[in-house]
This record gives structure tokens, C-alpha cells and sequence, in this order.
């Protein structure tokens, strides 16, 4: 007998920590009336993964005497430390008072080791043990602490009991990291309000954030965090609500995986921080937030757990600590608890945690709320306020009053549920760090951008075949524009409506066939911003309209009705309903015989085999051997009266084989399934894939459906996994869906996968690919790769195909009859022959090189886009159900558009239309025809038009009253000497320039943004009605009176180049580009307008310019004017200065310390300070009557004229 030494293999373990986020968040439905209040709980489950060391220990025994058998065999492994004292190890996870987790990882020759083993003579055995460290092992040794490892072998031997001390072998166990997560998430968060039924509020995306604090004394080596996206777990109300992790960032930076955070080596004593983008589509608050986490028992659980602590707290903001020697990266300011009461800490990314004094109770706001005070205070703190103008306005800084500029990452507007009031509370926050507590605040209006319309949120929906589902979609839209609602993507047969006032429906009635699972997109639209949703609807079928995988008519001949789901055993013997129903047994009462030998699943040696079962005194046992599931296409059938048979002849071709043991008694039956192989199946393990990510992919693919043989694969989705190299995808035969989307692939085979019915490989960098035996296919993706040549002419039962983003020259589709969607978009085909596809609905040819092509009989068609072809002809004239035509960028000279009742959008600019029909197009919102050579169009009968596109063409007439639903319109370069757009009270962009326009009426134009009528013949403008009117472009004219009375809104103004003697802007103060040049103003008063930061007035008669209250200003140009003073020693922001040709004596810029451009050429100065000028790097004092002047401070200088 021998027994080796005890033998260690060092290496690395990445032990998995499950941890689970529960968040019970409260709705808040209502402010203004009673308070609805509901409950919903939800889980995110995490894995934090980490690499950590660990040991296998082997002990190799051979048993010499030939003749003998060694019994009783039991190996104790025992741990001693430098000093020869044991050391305690374990195989219980729960025993936190040991320090090595010790269990059997693999026996290979003997079957037991713990007093019960037996060694044949002649005969060797292995065993081998996980050894993990406990975190407290390594003693805080750096070097790492040193333990001997071996054992003690008991056996028995002709009936003497014996014992053998192996001899150990070292280890040296390092330093382990000891994790701490601190999570963070805020309190209230912000989403639709139901109870509002005039708008759906928008969604706030907020954070969850979370610091991985290294407390041990190792380093934290590959850590990352793997998150599921938030999961319902309790919604007793049923809310229509969702939650949804959108993206991540670890230390600031983005992850490209939403869901995979790589935080990589955290050293001892360090932290990281990272963040989820989170949102919900409800408002509310989580009243209760906790996080949960374990090891797995089989890695020592508890015991050797490296994560101390994780914690919840309420964030308040990320912030940025911008103290001495403090990093850039956002820190977290939380309540202590997560109910968010407590103190006030700051967790930073350098791994403190500071208290922060609350002053909110002291602070207060004064001079107009321009000045925040509250009592002095060293280290951290935090102030809240009240908002003084409930969320109106924007922070443009703050300043403390010993010139510390306030980050903005560290002073913001907040909101919150205010409970007594049922309202909005808005609040000004402010952190800081030793702190004087004064501050001074200035505010700026937000900018005035557009808003994308927001939908109403959709709940998955379920149906059964031959049932009619229909549902209402809402959309709302901020700017007061009702959306338009289209649906793309529905599945056969669906319907969805418009109701043209921010409703729509959609309606459904399956027909037999289209059980399955469908996703479809709904679009809200403005006519400039969209909004989209994807919408699953779930189609059970006819036979089971409740979807529990149980025949509705076997639930009704068993229970009575559907209230059971499978999932129950009504009559206890411990088989499932489900399975009841696919064994074929009655699931009240009856005790079925099982199989005992061959065991399920098992290989068949022989094609002779003895089958035994248990003994159920049944009356009789029949068997059913076949070669379908069921034990249908029999081979063998027969009855017996014992428990046991011999089964000849069965096949041994490595065909899988089923049996269907029947037990019977009197008129009663039922069985029980087993499926056996004749020869040995082909495990997915044997297969080769050279590449590791697409074996890995398809491996735990596997391993999460318990398939082990390769006919068990079915479904592959291995999308976005950075595969390169497909080899040995083709050894999958049984595959019926394959997705590789998003990978590297740039070559495949794919011809021996006859079952494929979905293959999606878009998004690789293949040339070329042969799918032409893949005759089951009905949908194929192969867009965004590099194809040159494809044949799919005998795919007959496709219904999709993809292929757009190639380098296709020739696709002959003219035999895929079934087709329903055909993307050919972006490749170089010069013809495409779809003129037999009856059935199709969306075709997509965009880009390509098409001169001709004939969609003339292709009645079912819905959308079409060919833009940017060379096609001369288009026959659309019978296409009565077309929702949306794109042929822009053709050649195109007539469109027969007047039969198209369906349209909704229509784009057919860059052709070379002269006239254009639309009179039965009542339905559309869209209109592109630009760039043409119309002379002339009607759209009077489009009520719903919302966006036309008309510039670039040759009218000199344009009558769009009462078209009140145009958001916008864009007619410029025409020749137009009318234009009537009065009362449109939705148009936000009007654009016109460059027409000849004497005369505009703009009343009524209340939504007005956007106005731009530069180049025109124009002598007068009001737009006093436009209160909305943001930007105003209207150079280049006659103007002689320009009333922009007001005008609360306006930024933008530009009317250079007219005949302007005055203009009154005093109540336009929230101007901050305005443009004058070239005009004949003598006097102009801007003094209040302390936004503006471009002021241009080149080219006038002013003798004066009051500019000392502009102290947002930063370009100031007043060239060619009669102005003998001006004061700008408070335009400390400004950077450009040009004031040449005018009679100025004396100034002084010396407070101008970011002005890079000075020039004040051609006046009368006898005195010029620019003694701070640093940054100047233009100067031009030429023709002035100065003295030597000192510029030799100026190191920037660049250009100087003198």
C-alpha cells in the first residue's frame, strides 16, 4: 500500500456574492385632492463576482497488494500554522469560527472517504479538496501567513484497523480584501401622475448608486457587479408601472454593458463608485429600501464571504468634494438610513465617510433671493431652501463671498412630495466645505427647447387566439401640441387608429396560428420630436387561453374549470399538475408504476434490453416504444402482467428512443414518459468551437436549460458576445432560431441547419454566405455586413428579410411570395423585382442605385421608402392602404398621389415635380416636397397637418388658414408675395426668408417659437401676439417699424440690414443675442437687458450706449457710430470689444480681464487703460491721438496695429 504526500495546487477562485435589492415604492398619485396611495415591491438581483485565492489539495492512494482489499477507508485533512498548533477548518459554511472551508471536489477511483471506502487490490484512487481562506487566515501578514496541509489515513485492512500521517505540504495564505456596498438611492422620484388625465408627466431618470469600500488588507482583484434589470416581486393593486435600469458608469465613466459593472482591482483601504440610471414610469416615493446578500455554500458561505457589509441609504445628490486633494469624481450625499431620515453623511470615492452639518433650519434668502445666509461652519455642509420660484428658474452661479465660484454639481433645484399639502414642495439646495455661509446667487430662465411627446405607459398584454384585445394609447404633449400616434411593426392583422386628439386604439383578433409572444413599437410625434414605446402583447393559443401550459380541456375534464396553472399537485403524490397533464395521468388519484431500470435518460448498450419497474399491483402494464415524443411511430407495443421485460430488436442507429409505461387499472390508465438512446448521443461539450466567447455563450446558454446533447439545442442567442470565428455552429442541426447579432463574425456555415426558422446575423463583417438550403426559414436578418452576392431564391416560407447596409448588387426576391418585410436599404442594386410579393407590407430600398421599379400591383403595402435612388417613374396610384411614401432624392417628374386616402406622411423632396395631387390625402401630418419646381399647391383640406416641408420651390402663393394643427413650416426660397398664416395657433417654426414678402399678418400665431423672414421686401413686422416667440431671424429687409412689445421670451433678435430709426426692446428682457447692424438707429436703450451676451449695432447713428448693468455680455461690437462715452468697467465676462470709427476720448477697460479682441481704431482717445489685459491677443488703437502706450505686459498679444 502506498500513500503519496499530500500535494497543493495554488490558484485563483472568482467567488460569486449574490446580493438582492428590495425597494418598496409608494405611488403618490394625486397633490391637489385626496391622496391615493399604493404599494409596489420590487427586486434587482446582483452578483458581485471577485477574484480571490484558493487551493485544490490531491492525495493519490494505490493499494500494491494484489490480492487484498482495503476497507474502511477515511481521510482527515488537518491544518497546522508556523507553530505546529491546528488550526481549525470546515465543511459547514455556517461555522464562522474556523479558518479554511475545506469540502470533496472530485473522488475518482473510490466512492468514499469518510470511513466507508474500499480499494480493491491492484487499484488506484484520487481525491482531491476545494480549501478556501477564511478572511481573518492571513493573519494581516503581506507576505502571506504560512499553514501546513495534510492528513491522517484510516483504513482497515484483514480486519486490522490502521493509520498512515500523510506527509503536508505549505501554503501561504495572502491578505484578503473585505467588501462593504454601500447603496444609495433618493426618495422621491419622478414619473406620470395618473390622476392627471390632461398630460402625462414626463420621466426623471434617477439614480442608484452604489461604493465598493476595501476594508481588508488584500487587494479586491476583478471585482464587477452583474445586475438583473428590476423585477415586480408584490404589485396587489396591480399599478400599470415599470422600472428599468437604462445605463451605468463606474468612477464617472460610461459602461458600455448597462448591466455589467467592471470595477476592476479596488487596493486595500480604497473605494469605487458606480451608478445605475434608473427610471419608473410612475411617481413616487420607496418607502423602504434594503439590500441582501449571501455566499454560495459550496464556496464557504458565511465563512468565507468576503463582502462585511451592505448598506442602504437615501441620496440626497452627487456631489463633487472639491476640497484639497480630493479626486473629480462624484461623491454621494445621503441620509444615514434609507428611510431618509437620520444625519447627513458624505460618502466619497476616496473611502471616507464624513458627517455633513444640516443648516437648512438656520438659512435663509434675501434681496430678491439673491443672497443665501447661514451661520459659518467648518467641514461639510448641506442648506435647503425654499425655492423662490418654484422651479422657474435655473442657477447661473453662485459665488461665496470670499470669491469661491459654488460648483453646479454642488448647488441645484429640487423637488418633493409634500404630504400636508398634497402638492409639489420646490426647494434651492447648497453643499459646500468650510463653509462662511454667505453666498451670492444669480438665476437664468431655462432654455426653451422643444419637448418630445411622452406616451402613457403599456403593460404587457395577454390574449388568446380568436379573442379580441383592444386597448387605448395616450400621448400628451408639454408644448400643447396634441401628437399624432402611429403603430409600426404590428403583427398580421392588427389595427391600430388614431383618434387625432392624443388617444389611440388598437385592436387585435388573433387568428388560429399566431400564438407566440409579439413586440411592436408605438410612435408619438409633435412633427418635430418623437416619443416611442415598445409593446408586447402575449397570444395564448385557442387550446389554452390562460396561457399555464394546461389544455383548457383537460383542466375542465379534471378540475372543473381553469383556476389551476400547473404549477399545483392536487393529489399529493408529488407530481405536478403540469406534468400530470403531460404524462397522460390522471392528477386526482391513481399511482403510477416508474421506471426503474435502465434510469431515465440512459444510453442503451444493446438492442436487447431488460426494462423493471415498480410494483403498483396494477392489473396489467402495457409499454409503447417509439420514435416521436409520446411514444408515437411505434416499434414495439405490449402488455404485461409483471414488473419486468425483455425488449428485442430495437433500433441502434442513435436515434432517440420513447416509452410510455403504462399502469392499468380495471377501465382506468395513465403512464409515465422516458426517453432513452440507442447509442451514445453527441454532447455539446464535444463539440469545438475555437472561439472561447461563442463556447462559453453556447455553454451557459446550455447549461441555463439543462441541455447537455446537441439535439437538445434549439434556440442560440449569442447577440453582442464578441465572437469572431462561428465554427462549429453547424454541428447544432437541431437549431431553429440563431441569433449572432452585433459580433465579428466574416465567415459562417450555416447549410447544415435545415430546422432554422429565425437566423439574425446582423451587425457583422461577413462577405458572403450561403443560406439557400435553409428552406423552413421565415425570418433572416443580415443587415450591416459587407455581402456582395446573396441567394435566397428558394426560401419560400420567408416572411422577413433584412439585408440592408451591404454591398448587394443583384437580389432576386421575385420567389419569396410569402414576404411580408423587405429591407434593402443602402446597397447598389439597380434593379429590384417585387412586383409578385402580393403580400407585402413594409418595403425599405432606400440608397441603393434603382432606376426603375414596380410596386403598381402590391396592395397590401403600408410604408414604403425608396429615397435616394435614380427612379424616374413611381406608380403608387392603386396602393390604397400606404400610411407613408419616401421617395425623396429621385428623379421623379409626376407621383399619382390622388387615390392615397391612407396616407399620413409623405416625403418626396429632391425630385422634379411641377405638380403634385393630394386632394383624398386628408389624413396626412407630414409633408416633405421641397427642392422641387411646384408652382403652386392645396392643403387646405389636411386638417391634420403638422409639419410642411415646401422650401425650395417656385410659389409666389401660399394660403395655410385654418390648418390649426401645423406645428411647423418651413418656405423659404420661393418666390411667395402672399403668405396667410393668421390663427394658426399650434405653429411653433415658421421659416420664409428669402421670398418676396412686402407684407406679413402674424396674429393669432400664439405658439410661436421660431420666425425667420430674413430677405424679404418687408417694411413692418408685429409679432406682439407671438408672446411665446423665443428666436426672431429678420435681416435683410426694408423694416422701418419693428414692434416687438411683449416679448417676455425672446433670446434671439437679429433685424440688421433694415431702415430702423427706434426700437423699444424694454420689455424683452430675456434677450441674450441681439443683432442691429446696419441700421438708422440714433438712440437705443438695452440697460435692463442684463441677460444679453452678443449685443451687435455696427453701422449706426447712436451717440451714446449705456452697457454698465450688461454684465452678462461677452461680445460687444459698436463699430461706425457717433459715441463720445461708454462705460464698461462692469463687463468683466466680456471677451470681444469693437468700437472703432466712433469719438470716443477716453476709456477704460482695465476690468476686462478676459478680452482677447480690443479694437478701438478711428476715434479720439487721449486715454486708454488695459493694464489687466492679459489675455488679449488683438489690439487696434490705430488713428487715435494716445501717448506711448505700455503693452508689454500683453505676452498673448498675436496682432497690433498702432
Amino acid at each position: 500500500m502506498f500513500v503519496k504526500r499530500m500535494s497543493i495546487l495554488r490558484g485563483k477562485l472568482s467567488s460569486f456574492l449574490p446580493t438582492v435589492i428590495f425597494l418598496l415604492l409608494v405611488p403618490v398619485y394625486s397633490f391637489a385632492q385626496e391622496t391615493v396611495c399604493a404599494e409596489v415591491k420590487i427586486e434587482i438581483a446582483q452578483e458581485l463576482t471577485i477574484e480571490r485565492q484558493a487551493f485544490e489539495a490531491t492525495l493519490k492512494i494505490e493499494n500494491t497488494l494484489a490480492d487484498k482489499t482495503i476497507e474502511n477507508i477515511h481521510v482527515v485533512v488537518e491544518f497546522k500554522d508556523e507553530l505546529g498548533e491546528t488550526v481549525i477548518a470546515t465543511n459547514n459554511p455556517d461555522d464562522t469560527t474556523a479558518k479554511f472551508f475545506i469540502r470533496i471536489n472530485h473522488l475518482d477511483g473510490i466512492n468514499d472517504i469518510s470511513g466507508n471506502g474500499t480499494l480493491a487490490g491492484g487499484q488506484t484512487a484520487n481525491a482531491t479538496w476545494l480549501i478556501i481562506p477564511a478572511p481573518g487566515a492571513s493573519d494581516g501578514v503581506s507576505s502571506g501567513k504560512l499553514y501546513f496541509v495534510g492528513a491522517t489515513f484510516n483504513y482497515r485492512l484483514d480486519g486490522v484497523e490502521g493509520a498512515i500521517e500523510v506527509a503536508p505540504d505549505t501554503i501561504y495564505v495572502k491578505p484578503m480584501p473585505l467588501l462593504t456596498l454601500d447603496y444609495f438611492l433618493p426618495f422621491d422620484v419622478f414619473a406620470d401622475n395618473p390622476l392627471t388625465t390632461d398630460v402625462i408627466e414626463p420621466i426623471e431618470p434617477f439614480t442608484l448608486g452604489i461604493r465598493i469600500q476595501n476594508n481588508g488588507n488584500g487587494l479586491g482583484r476583478s471585482i464587477k457587479i452583474e445586475s438583473a434589470q428590476p423585477e415586480i416581486v408584490e404589485n396587489e393593486q396591480e399599478l400599470l408601472i415599470d422600472f428599468t435600469l437604462l445605463n451605468s458608469y463606474v468612477q464617472d465613466e460610461p459602461i458600455n454593458n448597462s448591466l455589467l459593472m467592471m470595477f476592476g482591482d479596488i487596493p486595500a483601504g480604497e473605494s469605487k463608485m458606480g451608478r445605475w440610471n434608473m427610471q419608473t414610469t410612475l411617481s413616487g416615493r420607496f418607502k423602504e429600501f434594503t439590500a441582501e446578500y449571501s455566499h454560495a455554500d459550496e464556496l464557504g458561505g458565511e465563512l468565507t464571504s468576503l463582502i462585511e457589509a451592505a448598506n442602504t441609504h437615501t441620496l440626497i445628490r452627487d456631489v463633487v468634494v472639491d476640497a484639497p486633494g480630493r479626486d473629480n469624481v462624484k461623491d454621494f450625499l445621503a441620509y444615514e438610513l434609507s428611510s431618509g431620515a437620520g444625519d447627513i453623511y458624505i460618502y466619497e470615492s476616496n473611502s471616507t465617510t464624513s458627517p455633513v452639518t444640516n443648516q437648512s433650519g438656520s438659512a435663509t434668502l434675501s434681496n430678491n433671493a439673491t443672497t443665501l445666509h447661514f451661520s459659518s461652519t467648518s467641514g461639510f455642509v448641506y442648506a435647503q431652501v425654499t425655492d423662490p420660484y418654484s422651479g422657474a428658474k435655473e442657477i447661473d452661479r453662485v459665488i461665496r463671498n470670499d470669491g469661491k465660484q459654488i460648483s453646479t454639481d454642488n448647488v441645484w433645484f429640487s423637488k418633493s412630495y409634500n404630504k400636508a399639502s398634497k402638492e409639489l414642495s420646490y426647494h434651492l439646495n447648497i453643499f459646500d466645505v468650510n463653509s462662511s455661509g454667505q453666498y451670492a446667487l444669480s438665476y437664468t430662465d431655462p432654455e426653451i427647447i422643444p419637448n418630445p411627446p411622452v406616451l402613457q405607459f403599456i403593460p404587457l398584454k395577454t390574449t388568446y387566439e380568436g379573442n379580441t384585445i383592444a386597448f387605448l394609447v395616450e400621448a400628451t404633449d408639454a408644448d400643447g401640441t396634441t401628437p399624432t400616434i402611429a403603430a409600426s411593426g404590428l403583427p398580421e392583422g392588427a389595427n391600430f387608429v388614431d383618434q387625432n386628439d392624443g388617444t389611440g386604439v388598437l385592436s387585435w383578433t388573433p387568428s388560429v396560428g399566431q400564438e407566440g409572444n409579439y413586440e411592436f413599437q408605438i410612435e408619438a410625434s409633435d412633427g418635430e420630436l418623437n416619443a416611442y414605446q415598445t409593446v408586447t402583447i402575449v397570444v395564448n393559443s385557442e387550446l389554452d387561453i390562460d396561457g399555464d401550459g394546461l389544455l383548457d380541456s383537460w383542466e375542465l375534464e379534471h378540475f372543473g374549470d381553469l383556476s389551476r396553472d400547473g404549477s399545483g399537485d392536487f393529489d399529493g403524490d408529488g407530481v405536478l399538475d403540469r406534468d400530470e397533464e403531460k404524462n397522460g395521468t390522471d392528477p386526482l388519484a391513481i399511482n403510477l408504476a416508474v421506471m426503474e431500470s435502465p434510469v431515465e435518460g440512459a444510453t442503451l448498450a444493446d438492442s436487447s434490453v431488460q426494462f423493471s419497474w415498480t410494483d403498483v399491483k396494477a392489473d396489467r402494464y402495457e409499454l409503447d416504444i417509439g420514435t416521436t415524443q409520446g411514444a408515437h411511430n411505434i416499434l414495439h407495443d405490449l402488455q404485461v402482467m409483471d414488473t419486468e421485460t425483455v425488449i428485442d430488436n430495437l433500433p441502434a442507429d442513435g436515434q432517440a428512443l420513447y416509452l410510455r409505461l403504462w399502469t392499468v387499472f380495471g377501465n382506468v390508465k395513465g403512464f409515465n414518459d422516458y426517453i432513452y438512446n440507442a447509442v451514445p448521443e453527441k454532447l455539446i461539450s464535444s463539440v469545438h468551437f475555437p472561439d472561447e466567447n461563442l463556447r462559453l455563450c453556447i455553454a451557459e446558454y446550455a447549461q441555463e436549460r439543462n441541455w447537455l446533447y446537441v439535439h437538445q439545442v434549439t434556440n442560440v442567442d449569442c447577440e453582442l458576445k464578441q465572437i469572431n470565428d462561428a465554427t462549429g455552429i453547424e454541428q447544432l442541426t437541431q437549431l431553429r432560431r440563431l441569433n449572432l447579432l452585433n459580433n465579428n463574425i466574416s465567415t459562417i456555415n450555416v447549410s447544415t441547419l435545415r430546422e432554422l426558422r429565425v437566423l439574425n446575423l446582423g451587425y457583422n463583417q461577413l462577405t458572403e454566405i450561403d443560406v439557400s438550403g435553409l428552406v423552413n426559414l421565415t425570418v433572416l436578418h443580415l443587415w450591416s455586413n459587407t455581402l456582395t452576392t446573396l441567394d435566397v431564391s428558394d426560401l419560400t416560407q420567408l416572411k422577413v428579410l433584412h439585408v440592408d447596409t451591404n454591398q448587394l448588387d443583384e437580389l432576386n426576391v421575385s420567389t419569396l411570395l410569402d414576404l411580408r418585410s423587405l429591407h434593402v436599404g443602402n446597397n447598389r442594386l439597380s434593379a429590384l423585382t417585387v412586383s409578385s410579393l402580393d403580400k407585402l407590407q413594409f418595403l425599405w430600398a432606400y440608397n441603393n442605385q434603382l432606376s426603375k421599379m414596380d410596386v403598381s400591383n402590391l396592395l397590401a403595402l403600408r410604408r414604403l421608402n425608396v429615397s435616394n435612388n435614380a427612379l424616374a417613374v413611381l406608380d403608387v396610384s392603386k396602393l390604397l392602404n400606404l400610411t407613408e411614401l419616401k421617395a425623396a432624392n429621385n428623379e421623379i417628374a409626376v407621383i399619382a398621389t390622388e387615390n392615397l386616402s391612407s396616407l399620413q406622411s409623405l416625403d418626396m423632396s429632391n425630385n422634379l415635380l411641377s405638380e403634385i395631387t393630394l386632394s383624398n390625402s386628408d389624413k396626412i401630418t407630414r409633408l416633405e416636397v421641397s427642392n422641387n419646381s411646384l408652382s403652386d399647391i392645396q392643403v387646405a383640406h389636411m386638417s391634420g397637418l403638422e409639419s410642411f416641408n415646401i422650401h425650395n420651390n417656385q410659389l409666389t402663393s401660399l394660403n395655410l388658414l385654418g390648418l390649426n394643427a401645423l406645428v411647423t413650416v418651413n418656405a423659404y426660397s420661393n418666390q411667395l408675395t402672399s403668405l396667410q398664416v393668421t390663427g394658426l395657433q399650434k405653429l411653433i417654426k415658421l421659416h420664409v426668408d428669402k421670398n418676396r414678402l412686402s407684407t406679413l399678418n402674424l396674429s393669432g400665431l400664439s405658439a410661436l417659437e421660431s420666425l425667420h423672414i430674413t430677405h424679404n421686401l418687408l417694411t413692418e413686422v408685429n409679432v406682439t401676439e407671438s408672446v411665446n416667440l423665443n428666436r426672431l431671424w429678420a435681416y435683410n429687409n426694408f423694416l422701418v417699424a419693428l414692434n416687438v412689445s411683449g416679448l417676455e421670451n425672446i433670446v434671439i433678435l437679429d433685424a440688421s440690414n433694415n431702415e430702423l430709426t427706434s426700437l423699444d426692446i424694454s420689455s424683452s428682457l430675456t434677450l441674450k443675442d441681439l443683432r442691429l447692424d446696419d441700421n438708422n438707429l440714433e438712440t437705443l436703450d438695452v440697460a435692463a437687458l442684463t441677460h444679453l451676451e452678443y449685443l451687435n449695432v455696427n453701422y449706426n447713428n447712436l451717440e451714446e450706449l449705456k452697457v454698465d448693468n450688461l454684465i452678462n455680455l461677452t461680445h460687444l461690437h459698436a463699430t461706425y457710430n457717433q459715441i463720445t462715452d461708454i462705460n464698461v468697467s462692469n463687463l468683466v465676462g466680456l471677451t470681444e470689444f469693437t468700437i472703432w470709427s466712433n469719438r470716443l476720448r477716453v476709456l477704460d477697460a482695465s476690468s476686462l480681464v478676459l478680452l482677447t479682441r480690443l479694437h478701438v481704431d478711428n476715434n479720439e482717445l487721449v486715454s486708454l487703460n488695459i493694464a489687466n489685459l492679459v489675455n488679449l491677443t488683438s489690439l487696434n488703437i490705430a488713428g487715435n491721438s494716445l501717448d506711448v502706450l505700455d503693452i508689454s505686459h500683453l505676452s498673448n498679444l498675436e496682432h497690433y496695429w498702432e
